[in-house]
């Protein structure tokens, strides 16, 4: 009977056969002639190596076939991940259509980039029936909600378990997240009043979508109290301090 193969290359495995084990980083600074640290550090780029060194480290690793530390084995060490979480209040296919979002993002992905931190676009809760999704498990350090109304709650809920800072970009008040307010309560009653002001008497509003529905038509009593877009209900309700009867359609 064979015997089963062994050595550095192999590992056992059920039924007595082997495969290949993952190279390690000390099996690298030792082809390299170097310290785990200096190898590390030629990894990570972030101490002094010598070009030298950091050129043995680098072929070790590529005679090896080793790719590199593995991410999730130094976030655990840090204590973070390096990747800050963006949710989208609607559906990921619909994001990139506004180009309020595009902007959004691209303010963030400025600052994210700055910091020297990652941006995880997380997919939305109307794309996960349970309304968390990755939200339970996505490796971040913080959470940036995006236009996100009362269908978040279940997600921020597990944020709050997970002791991960939440900021809510016009958003209802959420507990425990800091909050970045438009005043379109006020920008709108501000805009009405000009209207006023110029003689009309009888005006329209035409909104964005009160709910992820999308329908179109007259927002009546009942449809605006079940209405859930926060940014949409209160440029509604700024209109309304100026027009009380004003007529407002969603599109």
């Amino acid at each position: 009977m064979d015997e089963p193969a062994t050595g550095p290359g192999a590992s056992p495995s059920r039924g007595g056969a082997t495969r290949p084990s993952r190279p390690t980083l000390a099996a690298v600074a030792r082809a390299a002639g170097v310290a785990p640290s200096t190898a590390s550090l030629a990894f990570s780029g972030l101490g002094p190596v010598s070009e030298d060194a950091k050129a043995r480290v680098l072929a070790a690793a590529a005679d090896l076939g080793y790719g590199g530390p593995d991410p999730r084995a130094r976030s655990l060490r840090r204590g973070r991940s390096g990747v800050i979480g963006v949710v989208m209040d609607e559906r990921l296919s619909d994001a990139f259509r506004d180009p309020v979002n595009v902007l959004t993002l691209d303010g963030i992905a400025e600052v994210a980039g700055a910091a020297g931190v990652s941006l995880l676009l997380v997919r939305s809760p109307l794309d996960d029936e349970q309304g968390a999704g990755p939200l339970v498990d996505a490796p971040m350090d913080a959470v940036v909600l995006v236009g996100c109304n009362v269908r978040i709650d279940p997600a921020v809920a597990v944020l709050r378990r997970r002791q991960i800072p939440v900021v809510a970009i016009e958003a209802a008040e959420i507990e425990g997240a800091v909050p970045v307010q438009l005043d379109n309560r006020e920008a709108s009653r501000r805009a009405a009043e000009y209207l006023q002001g110029l003689g009309h008497r009888d005006v329209t509003v035409v909104t964005l979508p009160l709910d992820a529905a999308r329908r179109r038509g007259p927002i009546d009593a009942p449809r605006q109290a079940e209405g859930i877009a926060f940014t949409t209900l209160e440029r509604l309700r700024g209109v309304r301090q100026v027009y009380p009867e004003a007529v407002a359609i969603e599109t």
